[in-house]
């Protein structure tokens, strides 16, 4: 693997410029690019100190992502409504309409049947 050109010439020893730029900026969270550049010394430069802060929140915002769950309008959304209130009053005036709860059972059957055609 080739070395970094600033250690390969110094001889010092490899530094984590991107832990140098986090503490800096857990430091000073406030400051400029170029001012966090200058304080963590090392070869930092400024557009690499803006690349690591883009890295930072990009990652808050990953782990801040809802997880994937069921979509609006699905069968458990559905099964929600059909047991409102609402909906019980219009199954029992159903039932009553019918003439009962066995009336009211031959009729859905027969609403099956004709959708099954």
């Amino acid at each position: 693997m080739a070395k970094n050109k600033a250690t390969s010439e110094s001889g010092a020893s490899n530094v984590n410029k991107t832990a140098l730029i986090k503490q800096a900026l857990a430091q000073n969270p406030d400051a400029s690019p170029k001012e966090v550049a200058a304080s963590a010394g090392h070869g930092v430069t400024a557009k690499y100190v803006s690349t690591v802060k883009t890295n930072m929140r990009t990652a808050l915002k990953k782990t801040a992502k809802k997880k994937p769950g069921r979509p609006k309008g699905s069968k458990q959304a559905a099964s929600k409504a059909a047991t409102a209130p609402g909906s019980l009053d219009s199954a029992i005036a159903f039932i009553e309409a019918a003439g009962g709860l066995e009336a009211a059972k031959r009729q859905m059957e027969t609403v099956e049947r004709i959708k099954r055609l």
